[in-house]
């Protein structure tokens, strides 16, 4: 149930971190309420705020617990949600990066009312949004993330070798470097610090780096590159499906790595979609027209095969599972029908590749998937 006052004002925020710091509380209230009671979204003006109160009529949390809630890693009760701990603390990172307030206080008759208190909209003496800087302070204005230079890594590994020897190298090319050893340190530097691209570890002393996986994409998008040996293939197809962007195996040389890095840092630039026509090499796909030309003729391809080199190509550069592709293409019941795409990935080839037993673009890997890649002379 929502209740709105009919002059509800307008906050000052920004409109996607609000929104998940909303989402997050909803969802929260939900996942604790009783089936047969309503979880009530308030939003009214108080004080000179504009002030937002999600209250349910759950099992509630105690006044100690209360006192704890929105530092990282705190589990209540029965919850059975699967998170690590981490969405309050990163929600609490929004509100204040907006100068605004997150508290709780106990539903009159059992529950939890959480309340979201921001700046009115218009006000002249209300500060700015502004983005958590390092260790959750707040940096002053926006205009420091969109004007700096570099590039932040949160490098997440165990062995201190290969974290001293990806420190090394990242920061000879001006990234900014980032360390964490286990997946809880790694969680709570990614809420702190906001980094531009994270490289985890499959293999973790406490969570795993699937689990890191799934607490980092309950709240960003940030591009995920996982750090594997050859013996964890399953783990691999896992963690991608868990969405992470793309791997590597260990032992793996800086070129390999710093062009999966750059591709995955040129979609994140891009907003994350794919551009209207893709040119590269012999090849123009315009995903808009749903036409695909090769050295200037156009190639008829199939509703399925068309399916596949879309999804492929939105997804440019980034490895797609087998059963992602599966999945998208011919729906749920189909993904362990493997044999598909290998009849349909060779038809591809032989009607878009110039060397179809060599392909530049529509690339295989083993066990894995397929990736379309936008620079075919890239090492891989």
């Amino acid at each position: 149930m929502i209740e709105l006052d009919d002059d509800a004002p307008a906050a000052l925020a920004g409109a996607g971190s609000s929104e998940r710091v909303l989402a997050n509380i909803v969802a929260n209230a939900l996942n604790h309420s009783p089936a047969d009671r309503k979880v009530v979204v308030q939003a009214t003006s108080q004080d000179g705020s504009a002030v937002t109160r999600i209250i349910d009529h759950g099992p509630g949390v105690s006044p100690e617990a209360r006192a704890t809630m929105f530092q990282p890693f705190q589990r209540f009760g029965d919850d059975t949600s699967g998170g690590v701990g981490l969405g309050l603390a990163v929600a609490r990172g929004f509100m204040t990066a907006m100068h605004g307030v997150l508290s709780a206080e106990e539903t009159p008759g059992g529950g939890l009312t959480v309340t979201l208190s921001l700046p009115l909209a218009g006000k002249s003496d209300a500060p700015s949004p502004c983005l958590p800087g390092p260790g959750g302070g707040a940096v002053t204005t926006v205009l420091v993330v969109a004007t700096t230079s570099r590039t932040t890594v949160l490098v997440v590994d165990d062995e201190p070798q290969i974290r001293r020897a990806l420190a090394t190298n990242l920061r000879a090319r001006e990234f900014d470097v980032v360390l964490a050893e286990t997946g809880r340190a790694a969680l709570q530097l990614a809420a702190d610090r906001h980094p531009d691209l994270v490289l985890l570890d499959i293999g973790l002393p406490d969570l795993s780096g699937i689990e890191v996986v799934h607490g980092l994409r309950g709240w960003t998008e940030v591009p995920i590159i996982m750090l594997t040996v050859r013996s964890e293939e399953a783990d691999k197809v896992e963690a991608l499906d868990a969405g992470a962007d793309d791997f590597v195996t260990k032992p793996f040389g800086m070129n390999e790595l710093l062009a999966r890095m750059r591709a995955a840092l040129r979609r994140t630039a891009s907003g994350g979609e794919a551009v209207p026509v893709v040119a590269v090499g012999q090849l123009r796909i315009d995903l808009a027209d749903k036409r695909v030309e090769r050295s200037g003729q156009a190639v008829h391809l199939t509703p399925t095969e068309w399916e596949l080199v879309e999804h492929l190509v939105r997804h440019g550069d980034r490895l797609v599972t087998q059963r992602q592709l599966l999945t998208a293409v011919w729906g749920q019941n189909f993904d362990d029908e493997s044999g598909y795409l290998r009849v349909h990935m060779a038809n591809l080839r032989r009607k878009l590749e110039a060397d179809p037993s060599h392909p530049r673009h529509f690339k295989t890997e083993p066990g894995m998937g397929y990736r379309f890649l936008t620079d075919g002379d890239e090492q891989r």
